[in-house]
């Protein structure tokens, strides 16, 4: 009996060896399992916009992806706007003429500007994980009529004010998504160059006086877009909040013309030119959309467009300030 016990327990102890030998001479080869891409944006994944940072991943996704509803595949992309605004410019520009022996103050109100279209044309290119760069243009053009009582000695007169605004900027924009799930967040600055001009025209039938500003000024812009995807796909709330400083020469003058009984007429003018420090801040909301079917190249945007203009002369002198009110449409196209 002993003799049988001694043989199960080699017989034991032989398997154990075995199947501890197995156990170190096997590979282990672990089982994986690939979950696939959320059905809603299989389609608009990018390759190559991983990140090593911190973003918001997308559910169902290998690693960390930038939230495609905010940010498109890398590539050239042009942005056209369209802005239905109503301008209002507050006029102080004031000076003395010299006419007729005599000294002469002119100083105008500005006629209501009309609501104008404003475009915005702008050319970029996104970087892989690195940002984007943009070259855009603007153009603001406006005019208003109005009646001016009291014009002159001879009655009621008519008074016209013009507008003419041209920016362009040059801006690099961040790649960064914040706050969580469903937030998407670039910061932009750069560079601006704007050219300014405004004038009122106030036209009697014996006196005729004209105000009038240019002004060409360059400086530096900063600013921060977020949006917030809302549950239907493609749809997100949208805002955006733009500062600008610039520095530059400003020309004021002053006109001034008499026209005597007999036909004959008198004119004088004056001119100033100083440095002009206009301080700008932008104000945007509404609602964004990317068609879930189109999102990796077509973006609209439309909302409510503030922006308000400090200094555009000299400051507690004769200066003028400008209001800009209205709606926008923007499309974002990615090549």
């Amino acid at each position: 009996m002993f003799f049988f016990q001694r043989v199960i327990l080699v017989i034991g102890l032989l398997f154990a060896t075995c199947d501890l030998i197995q156990a170190q001479t096997t590979v282990y080869q672990p089982q994986t399992v690939d979950v696939p891409p959320s059905p809603e944006y299989q389609d608009r994944n990018p390759p190559g916009w991983v990140s090593g940072g911190d973003p918001v991943g997308i559910p169902g996704e290998k690693g960390e992806i930038l939230d495609p509803r905010f940010y498109p595949p890398p590539g050239w992309f042009t942005n056209i706007d369209l802005g239905v605004v109503k301008p209002h410019l507050e006029n102080q520009v004031h000076g003395q003429v010299s006419i007729n022996g005599g000294v002469d103050t002119v100083q105008l109100p500005t006629a209501p500007l009309e609501w104008t279209a404003t475009p915005r044309v702008g050319l970029g290119y996104r970087f892989p994980n690195a940002g984007e760069l943009i070259l855009s243009y603007q153009s603001l053009i406006s005019s208003g009529t109005t009646s001016l009582p009291n014009s002159d000695a001879a009655g009621n007169g008519s008074l016209h004010s013009r507008l003419n605004m041209n920016v362009a900027t040059f801006d690099w924009v961040s790649l960064e998504n914040s706050f969580g799930p469903n937030w998407g967040m670039k910061w932009h600055g750069g560079i601006v160059y704007t050219n300014t001009y405004f004038d009122s025209t106030a036209r009697g039938q014996i006196v005729t006086q004209r105000t009038s500003g240019l002004l060409n000024t360059a400086g530096v812009r900063a600013g921060l877009d977020l949006n917030y995807a809302l549950p239907p796909p493609g749809l997100s709330l949208f805002g955006r909040l733009d500062g600008m400083f610039m520095i530059g020469p400003a020309q004021q003058v002053v006109e001034e013309t008499i026209r005597a009984t007999n036909g004959s007429q008198a004119s004088s003018r004056s001119t100033d030119i100083v440095n002009a420090v206009p301080l700008v801040l932008t104000l945007e909301g509404g609602v964004s959309y990317a068609p879930p079917s189109m999102a990796r190249w077509l973006r609209l945007t439309t909302g409510y467009h503030f922006e308000q203009w400090w200094d555009l002369g000299f400051p507690l002198f004769s200066d003028a300030q400008l209001t800009i009110q209205g709606i926008f449409l923007r499309a974002e196209i990615t090549y």
